[in-house]
């Protein structure tokens, strides 16, 4: 299983393309590169232009969006991140591919998940139009700085939210995307599931001609302090919002509820009720991301390489315990909603399309057969699909221990 999550996230290596042009043939299922003018403003964070990949499907009026994940670049330390660290991690992100599209590959392969092309593997999106966001802002396309940051002699651009816009535009002219009836999901992985549930209901507004929908794997990340109550992870990044001049890009209904706190509106518990477009939650109800930088546990449950196994009455295991029920309330309203739907697991782990989308061992309740892929695939059909794991960790059988 391990073997089979590292080869669905490499790569194929090919020549780079430039501009809009292919310059190499490959091969027929490849993702191919479309760079944004040099001349927009939908800039990477070193201000490279910002891009898509696409595959055409066979399906010629339907269209899967999905967002890169890849964390954010904000101070490393907790409490005190400042301005100055922030710019620093920002700075040290934009000389590799998540900040600089100046070595992206000129086409992109996905062997399994849902990014597949193949029926098996992918028996949802295979034949769909495939549109997939590389992540290069560092702010999950909030970014929206007209003018860039100078910082230790380098230049730092904010401009995620203009390579959001730019890209639907462009797809908007050269595709399918705004004809009537054309259907639409936007999904994405851990940060960029995050973009999800900040851009879903903008993007619809974009699209008024279609079917939309979105389907976000672990991006809902909860408003915690750590086990030892320092306000860690939502301080860092708070300092990434402030930089990027981003929160202006979150839910509009949201920044109307909280005109004086719009830093809430990172975290999808404090706006669920409000989210417009038809939801399907892909999540685990104890997300590892969580465990690691939001609760900042230094001990682990069960089954994880390097870490020491926690006591059941410490401090951080009561904490991990917490995270099932606080997860269920926090996207209670939004599964409730007529339409949406959630398949949530008792499983330490994060992000799971791209490597158990089919897999029978992951499924709620365990030992069934509703795994990731039949009940997102049941959800797209317009069923109800209301999947949560009963039993609390360990109680998932053959996932339980994952990490």
């Amino acid at each position: 299983m391990i073997g089979r999550m590292l080869t669905a996230l490499l790569l194929s290596t090919v020549v780079r393309a430039e501009g809009n042009v292919n310059v190499s043939v490959g091969r027929q299922n490849d993702l191919r590169l479309h760079l944004l003018s040099s001349r927009g403003e939908g800039k990477c964070l070193d201000g490279s232009p910002g891009g898509y990949y696409l595959r055409t499907g066979s399906q010629s009026n339907k269209f899967l969006i999905y967002f890169e994940g890849g964390g954010w670049c904000y101070d490393q330390r907790c409490a005190s991140a400042s301005r100055s660290g922030t710019l620093d991690d920002c700075s040290s992100r934009s000389r590799g591919t998540s900040g600089s599209s100046n070595r992206w590959t000129n086409t992109r392969s996905y062997s399994y998940g849902m990014l597949s092309s193949s029926s098996r593997e992918n028996p949802v999106f295979h034949n769909w139009n495939l549109v997939y966001m590389p992540y290069c802002d560092g702010t999950s396309w909030l970014g929206d700085l007209n003018q860039p940051v100078s910082h230790k002699g380098s230049s730092l651009y904010f401009r995620g939210k203009k390579i959001l816009d730019e890209v639907i535009a462009e797809l908007l002219s050269t595709t399918s995307l705004g004809n009537s009836g054309a259907e639409v999901v936007v999904s994405g992985g851990s940060a960029g599931a995050s973009a999800v549930y900040y851009h879903a209901d903008y993007m619809k507004s974009l699209l008024p001609r279609a079917t939309f929908s979105a389907a976000p794997d672990a991006g809902f990340f909860l408003d915690l302090p750590d086990y030892t109550g320092t306000d860690c992870w939502p301080n860092q990044m708070r300092s990434m919002l402030e930089v990027a001049n981003g929160t202006g890009s979150l839910h509009k209904g949201c920044l109307e509820r909280f005109p004086n706190q719009g830093s809430k509106c990172m975290f999808p518990e404090y706006y669920a009720d409000i989210i417009d477009s038809r939801f399907f939650i892909i999540n685990s109800f104890y997300d590892n991301s969580e465990m690691w930088y939001t609760l900042g546990m230094t001990c682990c449950p069960a089954g994880c390489s390097g870490y020491p196994t926690c006591r059941s009455n410490e401090p951080q295991m009561v904490e991990f315990r917490k995270l099932k029920e606080q997860h269920e309330k926090a996207w209670e309203p939004l599964v409730k909603k007529s339409g949406n739907g959630v398949w949530a697991i008792s499983c330490i782990t994060h992000t799971m399309t791209s490597w158990v989308f089919t897999d029978r061992e992951w499924s709620v309740p365990s030992g069934g057969q509703h795994t990731i892929a039949a009940a997102l695939g049941d959800w797209v059909d317009g069923k109800t699909v209301d999947w949560q794991d009963s039993v609390e960790w360990p109680n998932n059988g053959p996932c339980s221990t994952y990490d």
